[in-house]
């Protein structure tokens, strides 16, 4: 068998390769850019709001853990696969409620949760007040947890960002440092 030269095996090579598709985004690379792109549009929001006038931000602080991975692992043992996009959203409330409130005295605490449960109940259903109530008991276990996990932890979270994607979930998360 005749060998091929190295010209014939140059131009098959380039033929050949310049046939095949242009090569796809890796799966995580794709998810990436979806949560960068989530990202950006939640520091824009932020940036945007009147309440963040002249306020900086930054992002990952050296020394400091994510708060977002912090905040997924606080929340790890009572969210399952199964959860909808809106339970995860509305567990992710209680959660940074319980959050904020343990980074306060004790005496603080009371007004924070009051504002937080004032909204969700009809006073008029007994089975709204009742899983108010079970909430409220739900957040002080999660305030414990907080205390008892992350009791150094004195960041206190300002907003989240939920989005959801092929591969699961992400969430972007602003806080302040407590001084």
């Amino acid at each position: 068998m005749a060998r091929k030269s190295k010209e014939f095996q140059k131009l098959f090579h380039e033929e050949t390769h310049a046939e095949k598709s242009p090569r796809r985004e890796s799966t995580s690379q794709s998810i990436r850019k979806k949560e960068l792109a989530a990202y950006d549009q939640f520091k824009k929001k932020l940036e945007n709001d009147e309440h963040n006038k002249g306020a900086t931000f930054v992002k990952n602080p050296k020394g400091m853990r994510k708060m977002s991975e912090v905040l997924e692992e606080f929340v790890a043992p009572f969210i399952g696969d199964e959860d909808s996009y809106e339970e995860r959203e509305f567990f992710f409330e209680l959660a940074i409620l319980a959050w904020n409130c343990s980074v306060f005295p004790e005496s603080g605490r009371e007004k924070l949760m009051e504002a937080f449960f004032t909204d969700l109940s009809n006073p008029l259903e007994p089975e709204s007040i009742e899983a108010t109530q079970d909430l409220r008991v739900f957040v002080e276990e999660l305030i414990e947890r907080k205390l008892e996990v992350f009791p150094k932890d004195k960041r206190i979270i300002q907003d989240f960002q939920l989005t959801q994607h092929e591969a699961g979930f992400h969430v972007a998360v602003s806080y302040v440092m407590a001084r």
